[in-house]
């Protein structure tokens, strides 16, 4: 079975063993699930899907995607609503209770327990709702059916996810500003409390707030729904049955193939370029082109002796920009570069390159590794350390 670092993550997504907020931070429920370019899917871990954890080829696989849906429709509504209350009505007021606390207006004696509780209350509310709202909706679900009979079923959100996700965050922003202003009073009990909860906080973030740090795009998770319309556009397009592509066009693709066999001694140790002319998909294609692009900018920084930052994210963008430091590019590889990266980005979030599309990027392409074996010949390139060949 062909490994991770063989193939390019044409998409990835998350399933959710649990529709609890609160209950997916205790434990690890999340599984990352990735799509490969040859046609497999994996998973970061055994358990649950155990079925992807060495991978299953979905060549001429079938999909079922399921709409997120209520099950008591004016009920789960409700809900959701008083979730959005609470925690706006908390972020409101959490600010007038450290005050309280700082001044001292209201202590830790048995007489203010009700004061407490009237200003943590939306709290306990949302904890409340968050616990039972997965009794009241079904998450939505992706089942894979593999050509062998092995099954797969995806869990996602549930109705109403964002909505509540933000609610969660607004609740964790006043949490934050409350042990901001009582840690460093002289209080004891406000210290401790204020410390407890930037703890966390800090904790939570690390399990479950991912989505605010910062990740390239082509590593980006995408939402289920968005998944299953990757992996039908991916697997089960076949342009010559569909009489998408006419006999000139696959004509002028077959030219470009031949010019670019003519590098093959450039291109033999870039893994992804393999996936240019094996793929059916237009989508994939330029998916392919980018990450090949991609790596060969990189090396011909490694030729120019550039220091590459520890925080620099390692993207096209960063490349063409790292390079350009030493050497500039000339108006057309620069031209053709933008042009590769903005047809990548848009088929790695939305899938809906056309083929006369992939045939302009992969022309594009092919003018950009004449430029690239003219300028940067194989015996020029310094390997980047970690970086063996055959790596993406």
């Amino acid at each position: 079975m062909p490994t991770a670092r063989e193939n390019i993550v044409v998409a990835s997504t998350t399933h959710h063993e649990k529709n609890s907020r609160l209950r997916a931070l205790l434990g690890n429920s999340k599984v990352k699930i990735s799509l490969l370019s040859d046609g497999t899917l994996v998973s970061d871990r055994k358990d649950p899907l155990a079925a992807t954890n060495d991978g299953i080829n979905l060549n001429g696989a079938r999909f079922q995607y399921f709409f997120p849906e209520e099950r008591l429709f004016f009920v789960y509504r409700l809900m959701t609503l008083i979730t959005v209350l609470s925690s706006l009505i908390f972020f409101a007021t959490i600010i007038e209770w450290s005050e309280r606390m700082v001044d001292d207006n209201i202590g830790v004696e048995s007489d203010d327990f009700l004061e407490h509780l009237e200003y943590f209350s939306p709290v306990c509310i949302w904890v409340f709702f968050d616990l039972v709202r997965g009794r009241f909706g079904t998450q939505e679900r992706l089942i894979v059916k593999a050509k062998d009979g092995q099954n797969v079923e995806i869990m996602g959100g549930l109705p109403y996810q964002s909505q509540h996700n933000l609610s969660m965050y607004l609740l964790g922003v006043g949490l934050f500003l409350a042990a901001i202003f009582i840690t460093p009073e002289e209080s004891m009990f406000a210290t401790i409390f204020g410390v407890i909860i930037i703890v966390a906080l800090f904790w939570m973030y690390a399990k479950g707030l991912d989505f605010l740090t910062v990740k390239s795009n082509k590593n980006r998770s995408l939402p289920l729904n968005h998944f299953y319309f990757a992996l039908t556009k991916i697997l089960q397009d076949d342009p010559v049955a569909n009489k998408e592509v006419e006999q000139s066009e696959l004509d002028e693709f077959n030219k470009i193939r031949e010019k670019l066999e003519k590098h093959q001694p450039l291109l033999e140790d870039v893994a992804s370029s393999k996936e240019i002319f094996a793929s059916k998909s237009p989508s994939l294609i330029v998916i392919a082109i980018g990450a090949t692009t991609e790596r060969l900018m990189r090396k011909a920084c490694d030729s120019l002796g550039i220091t590459r930052k520890h925080n620099a994210r390692p993207t096209l963008h960063t490349y063409i920009n790292e390079y350009q430091t030493k050497k500039p590019l000339n108006e057309k590889s620069l031209t053709q570069l933008n042009l590769i990266k903005e047809f990548r980005n848009r088929a790695t979030h939305h899938f809906n390159i056309e083929w006369d599309e992939s045939f302009i990027v992969l022309n594009q392409f092919c003018q950009f590794v004449e430029w690239y074996a003219y300028t940067h010949s194989v015996t020029d390139v310094v390997p980047t350390p970690g970086l063996e060949p055959g790596t993406p």
